[in-house]
């Protein structure tokens, strides 16, 4: 069994310690009915439903997930650094690198396709964002 191990090294640290990437991070807001693609979400809070939706929808490429977070974010006028969103940019594709073949057929928070994305990117994540610790994406 062959094993990927990407390490996806972002040059970003601290990348989202201001306020409003927090406030983004961190809202307590449940999200409404999650799906996309006719998988059924299961998001922690508002923030991971549009990471995850458009995660799914842009088939785990970074920089087209990012984008969609952003125009998300928007709607409700918030906007996240660009240094917070390269964070959660890399750590998508890392799971895509790391963990397709896992995810390929399930919702993002299957038990296979997250822990497979918490081993293999939230230490890195973590790093990136310089906060100590990430809300659950997944509920």
């Amino acid at each position: 069994k062959r094993k990927y191990n990407i390490q996806l090294k972002s040059n970003v640290t601290n990348g989202c310690l201001s306020q409003s990437d927090k406030d983004i991070i961190f809202d307590t807001t449940k999200p409404s009915n999650s799906r996309s693609k006719g998988l059924q979400l299961s998001p922690s809070n508002k923030f991971f439903s549009i990471l995850l939706k458009c995660s799914v929808d842009n088939l785990g490429s970074g920089d087209s997930t990012m984008e969609c977070v952003q125009k998300e974010l928007a709607k409700d006028n918030k906007k996240m650094s660009n240094t917070c969103s390269q964070c959660f940019k890399d750590s998508v594709s890392c799971g895509k690198s790391n963990c397709w073949l896992p995810c390929l057929f399930g919702s993002p928070c299957s038990d296979r396709c997250y822990n497979c994305g918490v081993n293999y990117c939230n230490k890195e994540l973590i790093r990136c964002t310089g906060l100590e610790n990430l809300p659950s994406a997944c509920s």
